[in-house]
C-alpha cells in the first residue's frame, strides 16, 4: 500500500509533468455510459477548476474539440470490445476557448468473466 509520501510524491511529479491519472466505470461495456475518476488535479486539464473528481463521459466529451470527439469514443470503444490498450491524441476546447492538445494512454480491465468494466489511464 502507498504511503502518504509516495502519493505525495506522485502527485507532484504528475503535475510537473501536467499529466493525470484517471479511472472509469464503463456499464455494459459501454464508453458512452461510463463515468471517469480524475486522480488528483485532472479536470485542469481540461480547463475546468479541480473542485470535484468524477465526471460522465458526455459532460467529457463537452470538452473534446468537435472535430475529434467521433474518434475518441471510437478508439476508447473499440479498445473496450477488444479488451486491448489504446492511445488517442485530441483536442479540448478549454472554457476561455483556448485550445489544447492531449494524448490518452489507458488499458481496459477486465471482470473475473472476461468483460470488459474499467478503464485505468494517464
Amino acid at each position: 500500500m502507498a504511503t502518504d509520501y509516495q502519493r505525495r510524491r506522485l502527485a507532484l511529479a504528475l503535475d510537473a509533468a501536467k499529466m493525470s491519472l484517471w479511472d472509469s466505470l464503463v456499464p455494459q461495456g459501454n464508453v458512452l455510459k461510463s463515468k471517469i475518476f480524475w486522480i488528483d488535479a485532472g479536470l485542469g486539464l481540461l480547463g475546468l477548476t479541480p473542485q470535484k473528481t468524477t465526471q460522465t463521459f458526455h459532460a467529457f466529451l463537452q470538452s473534446v474539440h468537435p472535430d475529434d470527439a467521433q474518434q475518441v469514443v471510437n478508439t476508447m470503444q473499440n479498445a473496450i470490445n477488444h479488451i486491448s490498450d489504446y492511445e488517442v491524441q485530441f483536442r479540448v476546447v478549454w472554457p476561455d476557448l483556448s485550445v489544447h492538445w492531449l494524448n490518452a494512454k489507458a488499458q481496459v480491465i477486465v471482470s473475473a468473466s472476461g468483460h470488459s468494466i474499467r478503464t485505468i489511464g494517464l
